[in-house]
């Protein structure tokens, strides 16, 4: 009756015993990179961290503690015991609920991934989650994509937009919507700014484009983040990925769209890059690049037809103007006026009609003629 009890325990002690050491229960593991430990005054490379020896990432590591997931980028130095990581040097990442991080007087607690960096320039971010900043006197609690200097004097609002590094492999892991989107942005600027050029333009220039409605004009000019005294804003191209972003994340109406605006202008004011907007305001990368593809396409299309010639009514009078037309192909607006007609023949004289003598020839020879008969008379007698 105990034969098949003893089967079991000895199948439960041999596979306990097959266990590698960085899968056992309830220590800090090494899950992927590596690190040195120094134990005993020698650095070694332990498969199981001991709490509060001193470690240092010799590479990009993660390490799995029954709190959550730790994150030490290459060069980083720290110690971790009972649940609370002291960060001497370097950059760290927390991923969980119950992992704090020290830097100096600094305690941070979050829920999500945050992140913590020492050195010249220390800073908490906050990836996803919260996190709570503390330190003697004064706490700050941080939202997502938002991060703080912890050299200022004091937190409350002097958080910012998060900043991220494309070549970080935490950020390239952590944002890697925002790395892509960015450089989806780039190629779309670039393209716009080959087009349209950096210049503000008019409010008139926007309506030009088939997919930009008159409203819709309206919001982009007050959301623009350069205007001059004439009312002009710009640069173009960012002007129209910022009204580009905001229609996509809209929900069809005016006053969404003017609210998705004026967000997206709050943040890019405040230095966020466009992937940042995307994540913070969770947009979906495709609409963008259709949206702007449609755009463009649709201006090029309206811009290059050639206008309708107008159609002249029976009264209708054609303007004087000169000049050829100003494209080939274009419409004659104002044809050439007609030639005169030919000068009439010279009229034939009538007997009794007016005559085609001189005046004084003609007095002279009536003058001749009266005397003809007297000198006649003259002659017979």
């Amino acid at each position: 009756m105990r034969r098949p009890l003893f089967v079991v325990v000895a199948l439960a002690l041999l596979a306990s015993a097959c266990t590698p050491p960085s899968a056992t229960v309830g220590g800090i593991r090494v899950a992927e990179g590596d690190v040195e430990q120094l134990l005993d005054g020698d650095w070694g490379s332990p498969d199981v961290v001991v709490e509060g020896a001193p470690m240092r990432a010799l590479e990009t590591t993660r390490l799995q503690a029954v709190e959550g997931n730790l994150w030490l980028l290459e060069g980083a130095e720290a110690t971790i015991e009972d649940g609370v990581v002291t960060l001497a040097r370097g950059n760290a990442v927390i991923d969980g609920q119950r992992l704090s991080v020290a830097v100096d007087d600094v305690i941070v607690e979050g829920v999500g991934a945050f992140r913590v960096d020492a050195g010249v320039a220390p800073r908490v971010a906050v990836y996803a989650g919260s996190a709570e900043v503390r330190r003697p006197g004064e706490g700050y609690r941080l939202t997502p994509f938002r991060q703080i200097s912890l050299l200022s004097r004091r937190f409350d609002g002097l958080d910012e937009p998060l900043t991220y590094d494309d070549e970080d492999p935490l950020d390239q892991l952590l944002l890697s919507k925002a790395i892509n989107f960015d450089q989806e942005v780039a190629r779309y600027s670039t393209r716009l700014t080959e087009l349209y050029g950096t210049e503000l333009r008019p409010a008139s220039f926007y309506s030009s484009f088939v997919e930009v409605a008159d409203e819709e004009v309206e919001v982009l000019t007050a959301a623009a983040p350069t205007r001059d005294e004439s009312g002009a804003v710009g640069p173009p191209a960012e002007a129209l990925i910022g009204l580009f972003i905001a229609r996509a994340l809209s929900d069809g109406d005016l006053e969404s769209l003017q609210a998705a605006a004026n967000r997206v202008a709050a943040l890019r004011r405040e230095g966020a890059r466009w992937g940042l907007v995307a994540m913070a305001l969770d947009l979906v990368e495709v609409t963008f690049g259709a949206t702007i593809d449609q755009a463009v396409a649709a201006r090029a299309v309206a811009v290059a037809a050639p206008a309708p010639a107008p159609v002249a009514g029976p009264a209708a009078v054609p303007p004087v103007t000169s000049g050829p037309p100003t494209a080939p192909g274009d419409p004659v607006a104002n044809p050439p006026a007609p030639p005169a007609p030919p000068e009439p023949p010279p009229e034939i004289p009538t007997p009794g009609g007016n005559s085609l003598l001189p005046a004084p020839v003609e007095t002279l020879l009536e003058e001749v003629l009266d005397i003809v008969p007297a000198v006649t008379d003259l002659l017979l007698n």
